[in-house]
């Protein structure tokens, strides 16, 4: 059985976006998919949210796989380094960063908390990046450089905005779309 971590961001929950269609659309037979809810995600706190990460992934190998959006995916680096992680099925990032937010001061003391990522990811079905041309929150330029610093390809998006279920985004197909292909491959 493969098994599907999907990680929101900050002032989200499971339910928001396009979150609960990825569990809607995978979850079945021959993959499990669980959606991390992290606590009081209005006013995230790196100890809380690590220790969530902690408590729902008991172990990581080449049949897990990560989805993980914009805060979620700091997260989820940072977990990788705290457990040594270097081998796992695949990852698919939305609106990745790793610098300070300008349009969300709030939290650049989890950011900065946040910094130690791994330096080599082994992904049995690969990784990618999916970014906006025209998002409020997270400088395209910025999930670009970690992309590269990363060595996973990227897509730019034209006005996905942040993608919030406000910005169009209550279901992702391409995004659904790969991860079905990592999946099988």
């Amino acid at each position: 059985m493969q098994h599907v971590y999907v990680l929101h961001g900050y002032s989200a929950s499971p339910e928001d976006h396009w979150f609960q269609d990825i569990k809607n659309q995978l979850n079945g037979d021959q993959t499990q998919v669980t959606l991390i809810h992290f606590p009081d995600a209005a006013y995230p706190d790196v100890k809380a949210w690590q220790g969530m990460l902690d408590h729902h992934i008991p172990k990581i190998d080449d049949t897990t796989f990560f989805v993980a959006h914009s805060l979620g995916v700091i997260s989820l680096l940072h977990f990788f380094h705290r457990h040594q992680i270097q081998y796992l099925g695949g990852m698919l990032l939305v609106s990745g960063f790793r610098e300070a937010l300008p349009a969300l001061p709030e939290l650049d003391d989890y950011i900065a908390q946040s910094q130690q990522i791994p330096q080599t990811l082994q992904l049995r079905a690969g990784a990618y990046m999916y970014l906006s041309d025209h998002d409020a929150y997270v400088p395209p330029e910025w999930s670009i450089r970690l992309a590269l610093e990363l060595n996973i390809p990227y897509e730019q998006i034209a006005h996905a905005g942040h993608f919030l279920a406000e910005d169009g985004y209550t279901t992702f197909p391409a995004l659904v779309k790969r991860l079905h292909h990592m999946l099988r491959a």
